[in-house]
């Protein structure tokens, strides 16, 4: 039981960071704009 527990808050802690790191991700673009590697040039 405690093994699943684990498991479990350990695959939404990873989770998270993933949606996080997504979100900061997106707000730098946001903030920087996308630079020199933009498809639009």
């Amino acid at each position: 039981m405690l093994f699943a527990l684990l498991f479990i808050t350990s695959i939404f802690g990873l989770l998270f960071m993933k949606n996080m790191s997504l979100v900061g991700a997106s707000l730098m673009i946001m903030y920087w704009g996308s630079g020199p590697y933009s498809l639009d040039t």
